[in-house]
């Protein structure tokens, strides 16, 4: 037999040309099919009429062409690749269907529901241990033992306890953490200009505060800490300690420039008697001031009284060089002296005038502080109403050398005396002015660079 396509010589029985695999129609005859074994797929496929076939050497009761249902116009012999096979008791091979049979993976729905719990079970101890970690450098953060982490400053006060002028101050601090055990932190009040030290005591920490930090109050008997030295430091020292000796961790200085006028207000200026500053002046005599109003309104209707007493606040407010000055009379003992610079003065060289010329002085220089200009501008808005004042009084104590008896001057003076310390709604008294020029004096205290 002669294969009808590549002409090659076959058997007259076979199914399938060995050289071109063309396929051998003859009528009557079924075509023989075999599978292909493969490990672990035909097995489930075997069947009995398949071994039954092999064993008798049977075709196969296939039809010649199998169709799909899916591809019913193809025959079955088109749509696989043709794979020769040997057929068990035959000597030729049968080129047949490769038939791949669908693989199915493990079921791992479960594996992936356990895989992802445990992701999200680490993700959710990742999240909580960040946000505690957060918390908590956010509760320390103002805690360090680095004094650059540390804020803090002195504001300064009367102090009550010893009758002295700006001798008492307040030291707070915040940010810094308690010193190693053994040791503690110490203020000092340093003079470099005469190389002097004065110890403030050690700093008390504050417990019931919000922000945990240290707190200093300081009373200097008789003694102006304005005048008293010219820089602050923090130490941590071991032990009683008279003078400094361990690290600086904190320091506050006066400006040089500013601090200059600062102290003509408060601690002393070359021209007021007694050398007084010039706020603590104007403060002494608007009391005086004060005081002979009321001595005034209590003396209505006696004319020797009311005229002394007129004369009195003549001088106090125009001092010795005012055109209204008079020597009183050693008949006036009730009457007030005062200090004979005048509150208003003579040209503009009063108290009034020079506390508002100083405290601009003050922050117009080169180191001027925000804080100092801030406080300045306030007292020189208050004496500008404060001399408005003192020159109605000024006027209204004329009128009584000319009628002692004239109800109304006397009144107004009352009025406007009994608001020239402690001021109204509108005008700071002569009080919130000195306040103002002990604020301008706040010191802040930064890390030593040293």
């Amino acid at each position: 037999m002669q294969c009808s396509k590549c002409k090659a010589p076959t058997e007259d029985e076979s199914v399938y040309c060995g050289q071109c695999g063309k396929q051998f129609t003859q009528p009557g005859r079924p075509v023989m099919v075999a599978f292909a074994p493969q490990p672990d797929r035909l097995s489930r496929l075997e069947a009995p009429w398949l071994e039954q076939a092999e064993n008798e050497e049977r075709p196969l009761p296939f039809p010649e062409e199998q169709v799909l249902p899916f591809q019913a116009d193809k025959p079955y012999t088109q749509i696989y690749p043709k794979t020769p096979i040997p057929l068990p008791g035959r000597r030729k091979s049968l080129t047949l269907p490769h038939l791949a049979l669908p693989f199915r993976q493990p079921h791992s729905s479960r594996f992936r529901h356990k895989s992802l719990s445990l992701l999200t079970f680490m993700l959710i101890v990742l999240l909580l241990g960040i946000a505690i970690g957060a918390i908590t450098l956010l509760q320390n953060k103002h805690l360090s033992s680095d004094p650059a982490h540390a804020t803090g400053n002195i504001t300064f006060s009367d102090s009550s306890a010893s009758q002295s002028d700006s001798g008492g101050l307040t030291l707070t601090l915040s940010g810094l953490a308690a010193p190693p055990s053994g040791s503690h932190y110490a203020a000092w009040l340093v003079d470099e200009r005469v190389e002097q030290t004065t110890a403030l005591g050690t700093l008390t920490k504050v417990e019931q505060s919000a922000t945990p930090g240290y707190v200093l109050v300081f009373h200097h008997s008789g003694t102006n800490l304005l005048g008293s030295g010219n820089k602050f430091e923090i130490t941590q020292e071991t032990g009683s300690a008279t003078l400094p000796a361990g690290k600086v961790l904190l320091t506050a200085s006066y400006p040089e420039l500013a601090f200059l006028h600062i102290k003509h207000l408060l601690v002393s200026f070359a021209t007021t008697p007694g050398n007084v500053g010039l706020l603590v002046g104007l403060r002494d005599q608007g009391q005086q001031v004060q005081a002979q109003a009321q001595s005034l309104k209590n003396s209505e209707g006696k004319r020797e009284e009311t005229l002394c007493n007129a004369q009195s606040l003549l001088n106090l407010l125009e001092g010795t060089d005012g055109a209204h000055f008079h020597s009183l009379p050693p008949s006036c003992v009730q009457a007030s002296r005062g200090d004979g610079f005048g509150l208003l003065g003579q040209g503009g060289e009063g108290y009034l005038s020079m506390v508002a010329m100083h405290a601009s002085l003050a922050a117009t220089q080169s180191d001027a502080t925000d804080t100092i200009r801030t406080h300045a501008q306030k007292i020189i808005q208050g004496t500008d109403q404060l001399k408005k004042w003192f020159n109605t009084i000024d006027q209204d104590a004329q009128s009584l050398l000319t009628d002692p008896t004239n109800h109304t001057k006397i009144q107004e003076i009352s009025q406007l005396a009994s608001s020239i310390m402690n001021g109204d709604q509108h005008t700071a008294g002569i009080i919130s002015l000195y306040h103002e020029g002990q604020s301008m004096a706040t010191l802040t205290f930064v890390p030593d660079m040293h």
